[in-house]
């Protein structure tokens, strides 16, 4: 044992040995008890229990049964079938399909109109969309599941219902709220009926508690999970309790433990051919192995572990195996090109996790949002019906004083006091109303909190008045120095004066969406696009919320395409298609000139040496060309062997300069070539203006050829030029 783990062991060895004895007494009287007590009152059918040992024999028996059912047109049986197919791909960890077989057996209930197997295969349907991460379609299922259970009520299934809003809690990072809903299920649950699902909010109560830091009630509830999977056979469901029962050996500092715990998950998932769990199992013997100092047989644990995981695609478990694996490699001195591997597989799959939840969080952060502005628009109205009732009321009070004063002076004190006391109560109504108002905003504040989108409060001159975290950390701050800051401070200057127009809308219109211009902590320009609300309180100022999620690599893709639209595939300068964006980009009263130019004996090129010399003759042109103007200027080929240069803002002197430069340096061309000129006329379109370039291109080539042609009257074997 390594010192660190040594350490560990001394400072908990007391509550080592108390944690044995209690798995020893509470083992013993499990031993006495009768194993099928277990059973349930719901309706199953027998591959479901079969299941939870031999999974993928069910999964490959299913398909006929399923067929059958469908073709007799049993609809309860239908739905039986589904739910065992369900729960065995529940067993082997494929969250995939089991959402697919819940949804299917939803529909085969409804058609068997069988309540209580709609809200079963409801809750097995959510309860793969939370393990997926799909948190507001499983959140929606479990409602309907419980709209089921008001009309058909059903304790074991209602249990169930919360053993789904816990582990969907403990997702969410809900601890409290967590151990409250195992705690709820528990309760509804009476003596030993479903003793499974007692063992499974045993198990998310006891995760709940060690996150709240409550170690030792941690331990006894494992210790009661054990007790009740000792009653019945669910291999999947003692391996995932080991892995709690290993967790609390590897705090107490118990390598043994942990070695025996380790090796007792590799035989469930072995058994159960669960390759997570068999990765789980890996993944306790290497930590033990760590703990002992034995790093090599720490670092083949998790190898193992980590392939497991990767084969699955589970990249949580993945990332949190790679973590172990680097941290030992560079402990043990591994060579570099394995820790680098390693870190650069981590840093892949973190990246990878981000972004799906950084998708999701965008998928459903307008259903969040709406809530959250929902919620806060009740608990406003419930706040000032309330605060109207005790005005009302302490009205009330004060004129039956006043009245009573000037009756009998006598009765001053009697008066006095009936007043203390209905003030007294008064208070303590506005203060139950205030600490409702206080929970409901802090509700709000966690959804914002939760989302990984942009979300932002601003008044109505872009002031911010809130930020979450996630916008905070994008603009490079903490959300409490953000608040009271212009929104353009935080803009590039070129996106100010759009972000004015943005104001303006959201006061005329209640609402918009486009795209922001952002600078980012970082200092580089960022392009949010957003969704932005008008609220206007009847008795407050008014406010805007937004939200954005980041578009910038969408944005930056999408110039590339358009840049690559408008470009010659071959020499790399413009093609056809810029003319138009050429002419659309100036204004109408603006100077441009042309300058066509046309390859001479082009032709005699591909004729004599290729093709892919003619080819390489065009590349070379069109740098030539591109070398001699400016870098407003845009260089064109209009198709085969002709160019034209467009000159943005240009005058006489401007043209006459740059054709006449391309006449000076005709000697560095790969070939010889004729030009024409025109500068724009009268407001002319583009085409006119180029159809002067071509006529002033052919009279320079006809004025060019004349004189062969006089030359080629007195001796018949002169060639004029093409």
């Amino acid at each position: 044992m390594n010192p660190s783990a040594r350490r560990r062991g001394v400072g908990t060895a007391g509550r080592g040995i108390a944690l044995a004895m209690l798995v020893a007494s509470a083992t013993w009287s499990a031993q006495a008890d009768d194993k099928g007590s277990a059973a349930s009152s719901l309706p199953r059918h027998a591959l479901e229990d079969k299941a939870l040992n031999e999974p993928e024999q069910v999964l490959r028996q299913l398909p006929v049964l399923i067929k059958e059912a469908r073709d007799s047109r049993n609809s309860r049986e239908l739905a039986l079938l589904l739910l065992a197919q369900a729960n065995a791909c529940r067993v082997i960890a494929d969250w995939p399909c089991q959402r697919v077989a819940g949804a299917s057996a939803v529909i085969a209930s409804q058609a068997a109109n069988d309540p209580i197997l709609k809200a079963r295969s409801l809750i097995l349907e959510s309860r793969a969309a939370i393990a997926m991460q799909d948190f507001t379609r499983g959140e929606k299922l479990l409602g309907e599941a419980e709209l089921v259970l008001k009309g058909s009520p059903s304790p074991e299934l209602s249990a169930d219902v919360y053993l789904a809003y816990s582990s969907l809690s403990n997702s969410l990072g809900k601890h409290a709220l967590s151990a409250e809903y195992a705690q709820r299920g528990l309760d509804v649950l009476p003596g030993d009926l479903a003793l499974p699902t007692q063992a499974r909010l045993l198990r998310n109560l006891a995760r709940a508690q060690a996150q709240l830091g409550m170690a030792s009630k941690s331990d006894e509830t494992l210790v009661r999970a054990q007790v009740l999977t000792e009653r019945f056979d669910d291999p999947k469901l003692s391996a995932e309790i080991l892995l709690g029962s290993a967790r609390t050996a590897r705090v107490a500092g118990n390598i043994d433990a942990q070695v025996r715990t380790g090796k007792r998950v590799l035989e469930l998932g072995s058994r159960l051919k669960n390759s997570q769990v068999t990765g789980m199992g890996h993944e306790v013997l290497g930590l033990a192995a760590f703990d002992a100092g034995d790093l090599s047989l720490a670092i083949r644990e998790l190898d193992a572990a980590y392939q497991s995981f990767r084969n699955l695609g589970l990249k949580r478990d993945e990332s949190r195996v790679l973590r172990e694996l680097i941290r030992i490699a560079i402990e043990q001195g591994r060579p570099r090109a394995e820790v680098e591997a390693f870190t650069t597989r981590f840093l892949e799959i973190d990246g990878e996790i981000e972004q799906s939840d950084r998708a999701k969080a965008a998928d459903d952060f307008d259903a969040r949002l709406a809530y959250a502005e929902r919620e806060l628009d009740v608990l406003r109205l419930k706040d000032e019906a309330a605060q109207a009732r005790e005005r009302e009321r302490t009205l009330a009070a004060s004129n039956r004083q006043s009245r009573m004063v000037g009756w009998l002076a006598g009765a001053t004190l009697l008066v006095v006091g009936v007043f203390y006391l209905l003030q007294r109560r008064s208070n303590q109504r506005l203060k139950a109303t205030l600490a409702l108002l206080r929970e409901s905003e802090a509700r709000a504040h966690d959804l914002l909190n939760l989302s990984a989108g942009f979300v932002f409060l601003h008044d109505v001159d872009g002031r911010l008045l809130l930020v979450n975290p996630a916008a905070a950390q994008a603009l490079g701050q903490p959300s409490e120095a953000l608040v009271g800051r212009l929104l353009q401070e935080f803009q590039p200057r070129a996106g100010r004066e759009p972000f004015a127009a943005y104001l303006d809308r959201v006061q005329a219109k209640g609402e918009d969406q486009g795209v922001f211009l952002v600078r980012s902590g970082e200092g580089d320009h960022r392009h949010w696009r957003y969704s932005s609300r008008l609220s206007e309180p009847k008795d407050g100022r008014a406010y805007v919320v937004g939200n954005a999620v980041d578009v910038t690599d969408q944005v930056h893709h999408t110039r590339a395409l358009h840049e690559q639209s408008v470009r010659d595939a071959l020499t790399g300068v413009y093609n056809r298609r810029h003319l138009e964006i050429f002419e659309t980009n100036h204004p109408v009263a603006a100077s441009w000139a042309a300058i066509t130019v046309d390859l001479d004996h082009f032709k005699r090129i591909n004729d004599s040496q290729g093709h892919d010399r003619g080819d390489q003759v065009l590349i070379d042109f069109a740098q030539f060309l591109t070398d001699r103007v400016r870098g407003d200027d845009a260089v064109i080929r209009l198709g085969g062997d002709e160019f034209l240069v467009l000159l943005a803002q240009a005058d006489n002197e401007t043209l006459r300069a740059t054709a006449g430069r391309l006449q000076l340096d005709s000697a560095a061309a790969p070939c010889a070539f004729t030009v024409g000129s025109a500068l724009r006329e009268d407001r002319e379109s583009l085409a006119a203006t180029i159809a002067r370039a071509d006529a002033s291109m052919y009279a320079s080539r006809a004025a060019a050829r004349a004189p062969l042609a006089a030359d080629a009257t007195k001796d018949d074997t002169t060639i004029v030029p093409d």
